[in-house]
Order: C-alpha cells, then structure tokens, then sequence
C-alpha cells in the first residue's frame, strides 16, 4: 500500500511494478501526488505509474496524476482481474479503455474517459500550480473532479496516515464536498518577469514580443500602459497602448507578438522612447487572480 505521499524529482517512473523476486498480489495506491518523470533538463520524460507485471486485486484510488500511467507496459493484453480505478484525476492512462477486466468509476481525466461514469475534463487538471517540482500543488480549483470528490489530498508528511474524506491528514478538512478533492480558494503564483527583457526595441511597422514565465495551464492577460498619465480632454488618464490574451503552454514559457495601433506607433517614433508598465495577469479555473508589474522601456 502507498498512501498520502507526493512524488516528484523521479526520472522515467515514480512506481515501477515487476515481479522480479516472486508473484506480486494486493497493491494499493491511495491518496497520492504523482509529479510527471522528469530529467536532467526538468523535460517529462515517462510514465507516473507503470505495471510491467499485471498482479491481481489492485486498487488505484483517490490520486491526482500529472502524467499518465501505462498498466501494460510490457504491451501483454492480460485480463485484469480485481482491479479497480477510482476517483483520480489526470492524463487517461494509455490504452485504458481497451484493457479487459478493469473496473472505473468516477475518475476525472484531462483526455477521455472510460466507465460510464467517469468524466472527461477536455483540458488541463484544475491544479492549483500543475508543475512537476517540490512547488507543485495539485489540490483541485474547481469543476467536475471536484463534485466527483476525485484526486488526491496528501499531507506534508510523507507516507503514513489514515486518510479521512476530504483531508487525509486527519485534521479539518478545507472547503470543498466530502470525499477528497478539496478545495483550496488559492489564487495562482504570479508570473515570474525575471528573465523578461527591460527594453524592447519595436520594428518600424510597430511590431514588437514580450516573453514571462507562468504555471502551465493557466489563462491571462498582458498589457502594456503608459507609465505616466497622458491627458485625455479635462482629465489625465493611463493610455492601454496594447494588450493579448495567452493561455501558458505546458512548457510554462510564454512569448507574445504584439503590434502596436498606427496612432501610438506615431507617437513612438515622435519621442523615440515610451515608459510602459506591463502588467500580466493570471487566472486559475476557479476564477481567482494574480497580478505581475514591471516597468519596460519602448525604443524606435
């Protein structure tokens, strides 16, 4: 049995079964996080759970996974017998709904969905922060999984415990319906501008991009403001010189063009540099906010 532990930092597997010393019976995967494999350079690079043997009487219950897992890894077509896959949410594992013998019941995954009641999410995991380090945070934001009670909920202390519906830390459960899934009202990381560029050079058409870097997953948006208020009739007022909707691609890296209107283009060319605050803004599935500044230099 593996229950309330989180997973993260492996490379090709986080579980690998293989019957190496003897048949293998009764195994149990209750409670857990499972970060996608990643290697030296942090690229995915496998499977969260992988069966090279297929043993009998195997429960998959109540996890959250960040990559999928392969139940035949050794491509045997076995009949499963005992098995039962439950309450996870997470990447459909690989060929699941051809393997015979399997049973699924109220599962939430990002790409399909086999029991009849399971649920296909038709995008990312509502994570908190889907990333596949010690920073990440796989408690739902909202949705499907969440009325489901499906995915994990571990404590910070590893392996161990008893897990109570809704917390299997055994202390109070937080907001969300009984059954796992809880919900944390938690709004997204903001987006790290670190590395981002101070000063941008436009081209002579206007156009100019601008890279951060986010959480995978999440929506947002970037604009680029006067830095000082310009006069707009009696009153002083911040000028939107351009703005751009993303979504953060898995790699978490964002690069946007943008192209700047021919009125304020002209004004560029006029005073040749522009104070421009950015600000990006990130929204998580359950509708929460986080908001990133910093002050970029236009030059023409």
């Amino acid at each position: 049995t593996v229950r309330n532990s989180k997973f993260y930092g492996n490379s090709i597997y986080d579980i690998f079964v293989q019957d190496n010393s003897g048949p293998i019976d009764t195994i149990t995967l209750e409670n857990n996080w499972f970060a996608a494999p990643v290697g030296t350079t942090g690229q995915v690079n496998g499977t969260t759970v992988a069966f090279s043997t297929v043993p009998q009487n195997v429960a998959i219950r109540q996890n959250s996974f960040n990559a999928q897992m392969s139940l035949d890894d050794n491509g045997t077509n076995p009949t499963y017998v005992g098995w039962v896959i439950e309450r996870n949410v997470g990447p459909l594992p690989y060929g699941a709904c051809s393997l015979k013998g399997i049973v699924f019941r109220s599962n939430a995954w990002t790409n399909g969905a086999c029991g009849s009641t399971d649920v296909n999410l038709n995008g990312p995991a509502p994570y908190v922060n889907p990333s596949n380090d010690a920073s990440a945070d796989y408690h739902l934001t909202g949705g499907p999984a969440v009325a489901l009670g499906a995915g994990g909920n571990p404590s910070s202390g590893g392996v161990g415990g008893s897990p109570t519906a809704g917390n299997p830390a055994g202390g109070p459960a937080a907001a969300g319906p009984v059954g796992g899934g809880a919900v944390r009202r938690k709004a997204p990381r903001k987006a790290s501008l670190a590395a981002s560029k101070r000063s941008i050079n436009v081209s002579r058409r206007g156009s100019f991009s601008f890279g951060f870097r986010a959480s995978a997953g999440l929506r947002g948006r970037v604009a680029f403001k006067r830095a000082t208020k310009v006069r707009v009739g009696a009153t002083r007022k911040t000028v939107t010189l351009v703005r751009k909707s993303y979504t953060v691609p898995s790699s978490t890296k964002v690069k946007l063009a943008f192209k700047l209107s021919r009125r304020n283009l002209r004004i560029l060319r006029t005073k040749r540099k522009l104070k421009t605050t950015v600000v990006v803004t990130l929204t998580n599935a359950a509708g929460l906010s986080s908001t990133a500044r910093a002050t970029i230099m236009l030059k023409r």
